[in-house]
């Protein structure tokens, strides 16, 4: 079989550039990580009074562990720990055009779910449930939407461009990990507003 140069780069470009993004190098994830620990640093230099970060800056000096530990148990929303924070939730997966009602699914994925779309989901969810429909609902909506886009696109990166979603939630623990519980409340109230 034969290709044409104008097909190899765009078989290339393809597999470089999945969903239409730019792979992410380990030079940009380090550089991504380096700002979140100044940004924390910095928050953390704003809520102490001068004497306590002279104590820090000496711990930085002799002790550079007990201080980066100090720093840790200060902000929550350091890098390492907010790292460690990921909601899973499961999914099964059929391949598409050749679904049958009888067959079930062809496979089982657990889908991590970025930090970011489960606050704002469970965010809005909470919004919609002590407001007016209107506005609160269609955040609400347009959360839920988000981290279905999310879980179809991972399910298709996993599994291959020929597979759907065939059911949300499958399993003993359907949802696990950081704030699985309330995820779990704003997904199942997200069909009332999809």
């Amino acid at each position: 079989m034969k290709i044409t140069r104008r097909q190899l780069r765009q078989l290339i470009n393809e597999a470089m550039y999945k969903f239409g993004r730019a792979p992410r190098t380990i030079d940009h994830e380090l550089k991504m990580f380096d700002r979140g620990r100044e940004q924390s640093n910095t928050r953390i230099d704003s809520m102490m009074s001068p004497r306590a970060r002279d104590n820090l800056a000496d711990f930085d000096e002799k002790d550079p562990e007990y201080a980066e530990e100090l720093r840790l148990g200060l902000d929550p929303d350091r890098p390492e720990i907010s790292r460690l924070r990921q909601t899973f939730h499961t999914v099964s997966f059929y391949h598409r055009g050749y679904y049958s009602y009888d067959a079930g699914p062809d496979g089982v994925e657990e889908i991590k779910i970025p930090q970011e779309l489960v606050n704002d989901l469970i965010d809005a969810h909470l919004k919609a449930k002590t407001g007016v429909f209107g506005a609160g609902g269609s955040v609400f909506r347009q959360a839920a939407i988000r981290v279905f886009q999310h879980i179809e696109d991972e399910v298709k990166r996993i599994a291959g461009n020929d597979m759907d979603v065939y059911e949300y939630g499958v399993g003993l623990r359907p949802v696990r990990g950081y704030r699985a519980r309330e995820y779990e409340e704003a997904m199942e109230a997200a069909g009332e507003y999809i």
